[in-house]
């Protein structure tokens, strides 16, 4: 929780802010911002923005995205706002969100991307913006996000990418460089894919991933009914 002695110190409108932030995301999310923003140098001071809508993107995105890892073909970044009309390609497209019971409304999309900002904050990694080297373009997501695997919290691997980048290679390439970030900087010892039964597309990536499947349940998602198979991969 951010203390008084912060919220005391800054100017009205940012205080404000501040506040309804707090109660949109929660309190454990505005601290989680705070404290990752001023690690990286951001002095309270700087969020007397001009706007709302820049001290909650100064909040989320602090002086801007990370850079996380790169593969032979692709870089992964954290994702920003500017990163919306490739994240709308994405989740607003019907094919490509199958396995979600459809698009997403703008609503939704502005949630995601928010939910990985405030996971990047809390957890130190979400899914990440999948950039073409080549292009520089955004062409899909990929990244580590905690998620419930029958009732155990454990460290995913996912990956949704642009319908007209399918069939390449790059789900694959991404996933396996996340699995490694898993075992190399994040110091686990099993890493997973939770997939939906029906999405043969995503198991074929866990499995040429190296993982292996190893259970099976349901998720409730938009009023369905989804069996979901649990793969994962133990360190070498």
């Amino acid at each position: 929780m951010h203390d008084s002695h912060t919220e005391a110190s800054l100017p009205a409108r940012a205080a404000a802010a501040f506040s309804r932030f707090a109660e949109k995301y929660g309190e454990r999310s505005l601290a989680d911002c705070l404290n990752r923003n001023r690690q990286r140098g951001i002095a309270d001071s700087d969020y007397d923005c001009e706007s709302e809508a820049e001290t909650v993107r100064l909040l989320l995105e602090g002086t801007g995205p990370d850079s996380i890892l790169e593969t032979e073909r692709l870089s992964l970044r954290e994702m920003t706002r500017d990163d919306l009309p490739a994240l709308r390609a994405i989740l607003q497209d019907p094919v490509v969100m199958t396995a979600y019971e459809g698009a997403f409304s703008e609503e939704e999309v502005e949630q995601w991307l928010v939910k990985q900002q405030l996971r990047y904050a809390h957890d130190g990694f979400g899914l990440w913006a999948v950039l073409d080297k080549v292009t520089g373009k955004m062409i899909g997501q990929c990244g580590l996000t905690m998620q419930d695997a029958n009732g155990r919290q454990v460290v995913e691997v996912g990956y949704l990418f642009r319908r007209d980048h399918w069939h390449r290679g790059y789900a694959t390439e991404a996933a396996r460089a996340c699995k490694r970030y898993a075992f190399d900087v994040l110091d686990e010892d099993e890493v997973f894919s939770i997939i939906r039964d029906n999405n043969l597309a995503s198991q074929a990536v866990a499995r040429r991933n190296g993982m292996e499947p190893r259970g099976m349940f349901v998720k409730h998602y938009r009023g369905v009914e989804m069996p979901h198979i649990i793969f994962s991969a133990y360190r070498p």
